[in-house]
C-alpha cells in the first residue's frame, strides 16, 4: 500500500506507514481500549513467565536459591527478546492468539531460533562450559511444555475470560436464498474459523440491512451468493468500506456439467472485497498515544487555560466554556467543548450560521483566542473522555449545512468519516481545508481528505500532523491565508 503526505491529497511523502495485516474491527470506546490493552498485557506477562519461570525454577532446585537470583536478569532477557519477536513475527496478532496451533507454533519456533543464537555466540566467545546442558534441557522442556498447556486451554480461556475473549473476532454467515437454492454449502473461508452466527436473507437488500446490524460488533462477514447477485452488491457495499469490519463474497453460480448432462454448482474462491482499516492494536496505540499526549498538552497549557478563562469573564461575563453538540463516532452526539468566543446572546449552538472573519458576534477576547486556536484548548478533556482524538476528522455541528443543504446530504461517502472518533485537527485541516465550509467543493476536499487518513492511518502520520498543525499555530504555514481558523 501506498505512503501519504499531509502536503498534497494522495501525494507519497517520506512518513511511509503500512495499514497493518492483522486488520481487526475500529473500536474507540475507552471500556474497549482498556479491555485490549489488559488482554494483551496478559498476553505478554505470560509469555515472559513461560521463558523465565522455568530457567529460574531449575537453577534453584537444580543448583541453589542464591545461584537463581543470579540468573534472574538473563532470564528476564530473554523472555524479553522472545516477546519482542513475538510481536515481529504476529504473535499478537489475533489470528495468532484465537488459533492454539498458530500460538504454540510462533512461539515454539521463535524460541528455538533465540536459543539457537544464544548458544551459538556462547560458543563463539568459548562461554559454554559456563551452562549446564542438563540445565538449560529442562530450561526447553519446561518452557515449551508451558506454551503448549497454553495453547491446549486457549478455547478454554477465551470462554471463561471475557478479557481475553474481546480478542476473538465473530465470524458472521450471511446467506441469500439464491446462494441456499444452488445447494451451496459452508464456503472455504468458514472452515479455519468456527461460524457463530448463521442467517438466510431473502436477497441482497436484506442481507446489506443485516450486514448493517453487524457493524457496532466488528464481525467478520462472509456473505454467500449467486453470481446474478454479485452487481446489486457492489452497488450497495460501498457504505460499509470504512466501518471497521472485514467482509468476503463467496459466489455461487451453476454451470453446465462437463458431461453435458444437467449443471453442477461451482464457486470462485472466497474473496475479500472490503478490509477492516485500522487493527485493534492500532486503535489502542493510537488512543494511548492520544491519553499521554493530551494530559501532557492540559498541563502544560493549564496556565494559558486560567488566563483565558479570566479575560473571558472580565470582557463578557459567565459562562467561560461554550458546549456544542456534534456528531462523533457512529455519529453519536457528544458535547464538544470551547472556549467561549461570542457574545452569550449570539451563540450558535446549532451552528445554523458559521462564524465569518470579522462576525460581529465575536468578542474581542474571543477574537484572539480563534486567531490563537487557545479555544480549542478545552477539547483536551474530549479527548480524555473518549469522545474525541487528538488526530481524526473535524466533527461538525449537528445543523451544518452548506448553501442551505445538510453536509451529509451532498458527499455520498459523508458518513463513512465517522467511523473513527473525530479529532481536534485531522489532515484535511493541515492541507488547507478548514474555517467555514461555504461550497460544495470545499465539503468534498474535506471528506477526500478524512477517508484517506483513515485508509492510511499510522501513529507516525498523526504525529506529523500534530507538528505541521503547530506550525500553524505559530503562524507558520504557506497555505493558510493569515486569520483563518482551524475548523
Amino acid at each position: 500500500m501506498r505512503g501519504l503526505s499531509v502536503d498534497e491529497p494522495g501525494g507519497v511523502g517520506p512518513f511511509v506507514q503500512f495499514i497493518a495485516a492483522d486488520a481487526v474491527s475500529i473500536r474507540p470506546a475507552t471500556r474497549q481500549h482498556w479491555r485490549f490493552v489488559g488482554a494483551m498485557t496478559a498476553f505478554v506477562l505470560f509469555d515472559i513467565f513461560c521463558i523465565a519461570a522455568p530457567g529460574l525454577l531449575i537453577a534453584a532446585a537444580y543448583q541453589s536459591p542464591a545461584h537463581a537470583l543470579e540468573e534472574f536478569d538473563p532470564a528476564l532477557l530473554v523472555g524479553v527478546v522472545c516477546v519482542i519477536l513475538y510481536a515481529m513475527t504476529g504473535g499478537y496478532q489475533t489470528k495468532s492468539l484465537a488459533a492454539p496451533r498458530t500460538f504454540i507454533t510462533v512461539r515454539l519456533v521463535v524460541m528455538a531460533c533465540v536459543w539457537t543464537i544464544a548458544l551459538t555466540i556462547a560458543f563463539g566467545l568459548k562461554r559454554t562450559d559456563q551452562f549446564s546442558r542438563i540445565s538449560l534441557f529442562l530450561w526447553l522442556l519446561g518452557s515449551s511444555g508451558l506454551i503448549g498447556l497454553a495453547g491446549l486451554l486457549l478455547p478454554v480461556i477465551y470462554r471463561t475470560t471475557p478479557v481475553i475473549a474481546h480478542l476473538r473476532k465473530q465470524k458472521v454467515l450471511i446467506q441469500t436464498a439464491s446462494a441456499a437454492d444452488l445447494g451451496a454449502n459452508h464456503p472455504a473461508s468458514t472452515r479455519a474459523a468456527p461460524v457463530s452466527k448463521q442467517i438466510l436473507t431473502s436477497g441482497v437488500d436484506d442481507a446489506l440491512t443485516v450486514i448493517d446490524g453487524e457493524v457496532p460488533f466488528g464481525s467478520d462477514i462472509v456473505l454467500s451468493l449467486s453470481a446474478a447477485e454479485l452487481y446489486p452488491l457492489l452497488r450497495g457495499i460501498n457504505r460499509f468500506r470504512l466501518s471497521g469490519m472485514d467482509v468476503s463474497v463467496d459466489i455461487v453460480m451453476c454451470i453446465p456439467s462437463s458431461s453435458g448432462l444437467g449443471f453442477e454448482v461451482s464457486r470462485f474462491p472466497p474473496i475479500q472485497i472490503i478490509r477492516r482499516p485500522l487493527s485493534d492494536a492500532s486503535v489502542a496505540v493510537k488512543w494511548l498515544f492520544d491519553i499521554v499526549v493530551s494530559s501532557l498538552a492540559l498541563l502544560a497549557l493549564a496556565p494559558v487555560g486560567a488566563i483565558a478563562s479570566a479575560l473571558i469573564f472580565l470582557d463578557d461575563g459567565l459562562p467561560i466554556f461554550f458546549r456544542q453538540p456534534r456528531q462523533g463516532f457512529r455519529e453519536k452526539v457528544f458535547s464538544a467543548w470551547k472556549f467561549r468566543t461570542m457574545r452569550a446572546c449570539d451563540s450558535d449552538i446549532g451552528a445554523l450560521r458559521q462564524a465569518e472573519p470579522g462576525d460581529m458576534r465575536i468578542t474581542r477576547v474571543g477574537r484572539i483566542l480563534r486567531a490563537t486556536f487557545i479555544d480549542e484548548i478545552p477539547q483536551l478533556f474530549n479527548v480524555l473522555q473518549g469522545h474525541m482524538s487528538l488526530v481524526g476528522p473535524r466533527p461538525h455541528a449537528l445543523q451544518m449545512n452548506v448553501e442551505g443543504v445538510p453536509v451529509g446530504s451532498l458527499v455520498s461517502e459523508y458518513a463513512t468519516r465517522q467511523n473513527i472518533r473525530p479529532g481536534m485537527t485531522g489532515l484535511a485541516q493541515v492541507r488547507g481545508f478548514r474555517g467555514p465550509v461555504h461550497d460544495l467543493e470545499h465539503l468534498r476536499a474535506r471528506v477526500a481528505s478524512d477517508i484517506e487518513y483513515i485508509e492510511q492511518w499510522s501513529l507516525m502520520l498523526d504525529v506529523l500532523i500534530l507538528l505541521r498543525t503547530l506550525l500553524i499555530v505559530l503562524g507558520i504555514d504557506l497555505r493558510a491565508k493569515k486569520g483563518q481558523k482551524v475548523g
